[in-house]
Formats: C-alpha cells, structure tokens, sequence
C-alpha cells in the first residue's frame, strides 16, 4: 500500500475548504442552478394566483346572494349555497389559486411571490364593484392603486439572490444585537 504525500493531503484539503468557502457565499443551493426561465414561471403563477383568488371570491359571494334569495335565507343562515354553481366555481378557482401560489415557491423566492399576493384584493376590489354592484370610494381607488405599485417596486427592486443559504446563516442574524433590539421595542 502506498502512502500519500503529506503535501499532497494538504493541497487536497486546501482545495475542498475553498470549495465550501466558495459554496457558503454564493447563491442558496436552490437559486445556484435555476434557469432565468423559472423567474417568468414564477411570477407568471404568482399573478395568476392573485387572479384565481380575486375572481374566486366574487364568485362565492354572488352564490352567496343568489342562493339567499332562492331560499328566502337570512344572510350567513341554512346551506342553501351548498346548491349553487357559482359558489362552487369560486370554490374551485380558489383551490387553484392557492395550489398556484404554492407552486410559484417553488420557481422564486417568497420575495417576488408574497407581494403579488395583494393583487388579489384589488382583483376582487374591481370586480365586486363592476358585478356586485359595490360602492368603490376615492380611498378603494387609491389603495388599489397604491397595491399595485408597491407590488410592482418590491418586485422589481428584489434582491437576485437570497441573503441566507442556510439556518446557520439564519441563526446568526437572529442573535445579531441589531435584530434582538429590534425584537425587544416591538414586542
């Protein structure tokens, strides 16, 4: 059996240590090998998501009404909308909505996914004053307005990168003395 070389233990050593080092400083292991395509797919399903949810919840609420008055029901009483094809439809698109959403995860990261999640509210905002019949008032438009834009700016303003690879890295932001100062004021 032949020995190894110590100069050549420690040239192998060195060369993996620079590897980790190279490793920990880089992207997270999920986003090291992700096309640019999974962005678009990402945010493609993200907005979808908010689409699906906002439609989804004016369809259960004109079910809602109209199995109201098929029934002769107080509002919030009996399973009259049990019967109704439009509650079930809002249903089902919030189902898909939601599978949407979690799917988009799995494409980018909570940063671009979590703010497009407010496009859901303006979504059903519109459509419930379009087919409902809902009064939207000069501070509905604005907020909407504002939901938008700030999607828009957190979206397009994200880091590339995530800024923890892992729940070490994770660790030692939350015992930073910066972040338990913060904590003890809010709390």
């Amino acid at each position: 059996m032949d020995l190894i070389p110590p100069e050549e233990v420690w040239a192998a050593a060195h060369v993996l240590i620079a590897r980790a080092e190279t490793n920990s400083t880089s992207a997270s292991p999920g986003e090291a090998g992700r096309p640019p395509v999974f962005k678009a797919v990402g945010l493609t399903l993200a907005v979808a998501s908010g689409l699906f949810i906002g439609i989804s919840f004016v369809l259960k609420k004109h079910g809602l009404l109209k199995a109201n008055e098929k029934y002769n029901e107080e509002a919030g009483e009996g399973y009259g909308y049990l019967k109704n094809a439009y509650w079930w439809a809002g249903m089902t698109l919030m189902i898909v909505g939601e599978v949407c959403n979690f799917v988009a995860y799995a494409f980018v990261d909570a940063i671009l996914v979590t703010p497009l999640g407010a496009l859901s509210v303006v979504v059903t905002t519109i459509l419930s004053a379009i087919f409902l019949k809902e009064r939207l008032s000069f501070v509905g438009k604005v907020g909407c307005f504002q939901c938008i834009i700030g999607s828009v700016v957190i979206v397009m303003n994200a880091p590339e990168q995530s800024a923890v690879a892992d729940i070490q890295e994770m660790k030692k932001f939350v015992i930073a003395p910066g972040f338990l100062s913060y904590a003890g004021v809010i709390i």
